[in-house]
This record gives structure tokens, sequence and C-alpha cells, in this order.
């Protein structure tokens, strides 16, 4: 075999490699607009529990969310976050207790980053993110809930930022206030976006790899010429 020849195959297998595990985008399954410098509370140890609609026009898998909020008054998250992430049915319009469908509790393993941007009164608007056991649904109307648990913290709150989405449309969300477990609700929108990282495509460098592996079986293969 002619490994001169060679070479430039196995670079050609390597680089088909080495695309084929780069690829991180995942599929947004809904997104509910970008935070605006305005909050609402979602803490157990606040006054309110908060909770946002949203609709599916198909089935879909959610296998990651992305929120974003604050911490008031101090502006100090020093403490642990212990979020609780719930998702709902529908029923007539509020969240349907009896129709719980999901409960996710990541606590503090949750990706905690400061977005650089300040909200009302000068507080630090964070990103979270988290990947959660997969949720299928199918079409129709779900709720959202995130609510943080920040009773360590003596001088915050959580806040959930409000959505660019109540800016163009107006809002539909719920509350719950004190230790009732009765929704109300509500005219205002949440920022979040709900993501399956499972339907990543497989990109094409997968099948450059495999051309080159067959072409590179076929030249081991040929049969040395006479001279």
């Amino acid at each position: 075999m002619n490994f001169k020849k060679l070479i430039p195959l196995l670079g050609i297998v390597s680089t088909g490699f080495v695309l084929s595990t780069t690829s991180t985008q995942a599929a947004v399954v809904h997104d509910n607009g970008a935070p605006l410098v305005y909050s609402s509370v979602s803490d157990v140890d606040g006054s309110g529990r908060a909770a946002d609609n949203f609709t599916l026009t198909g089935s879909a898998t959610i296998t990651n969310i992305t929120w974003s909020g604050l911490y008031y008054s101090s502006n100090t998250p020093t403490e642990p976050d212990d979020f609780t992430l719930r998702f709902y049915t529908d029923s007539a319009g509020l969240p349907d207790n009896a129709g719980l469908i999901g409960i996710y509790t990541p606590g503090n393993a949750v990706n905690r980053v400061d977005s650089g941007v300040n909200g009302a009164g000068g507080l630090d608007i964070f990103n979270y993110s988290v990947d959660i056991t997969p949720l299928m649904l199918s079409a129709g109307i779900y709720w959202i809930s995130i609510v943080n648990d920040t009773t360590a913290d003596t001088d915050d709150n959580w806040l959930w930022s409000l959505s660019s989405a109540i800016v163009t449309g107006g809002g539909d969300s719920a509350f719950q206030t004190g230790t009732s477990s009765t929704w109300s609700s509500g005219n205002s929108e949440y920022s979040f976006v709900l993501n399956d990282v499972s339907a990543v495509p497989v990109p094409a460098a997968v099948w450059l790899m495999g051309s080159a592996l067959a072409g590179l079986l076929g030249f081991s293969r040929r049969k040395p010429e006479i001279a």
C-alpha cells in the first residue's frame, strides 16, 4: 500500500470525526420572549408563586429550560438557589392542579450566569438553564411554573423576569399567594425558553466521514499495478 497516498484520506476521516462532535445547538420548542427590566415575585419565601402558559401546535419533547430572574431587594444572591419547576395542563385558562404532568426539583443544580444587564433599580438580571428528564407533550395549551425558595437568603426574594411578549400581545399568566394552592389569573408574561437538545440533526460531516471510510477501504483493497 502507498502510505503517502493514504495520509490525505486519513486526514479527511479525522476532520470528519472532529466536525461531527462539535454540534451543541438545541431545537427551540417554545420561546416566550426576552426578559424586560421588570419582574414579579415567584418565591416560596415571598408573597407568591407564578406560572405562565404556552401553546404547542404539534407534539414536542422538552429536555432543557432557560429563564431569567433577579434578587430583590439587596441584589446579593450569596445563598444557593432552590428551584422547583412544574408543568400543568390547562383548565379554563388556569393551571390544573390535578393535571400536574411534570415536576422537576433541580434545587441549586442550575446554571446561573449574570446576564450583564440590569433590571429596574439597577438589580442584576441572571440567566438560568437546566436539563431535565425528557417531557413529551402533544399539541395543546400547557402551563409552566418556576419557583425559587430563598428562605436561606434573609435579605432577598427571587423575581421572575417579565417578557417582551407582553409588549406585543398582552399577558396571560397565573399566580398563587401565601400558602394557597388556588390559582388566580394575571396579565403578565414571563421570560422562558423550552428546548429539545435531543433534536439536533446529524451534521453533514458524519456522512463525509462515512464516505471517506468507504474510499479508504476501497483503496486498501486495490491490487498494485504491475509495471
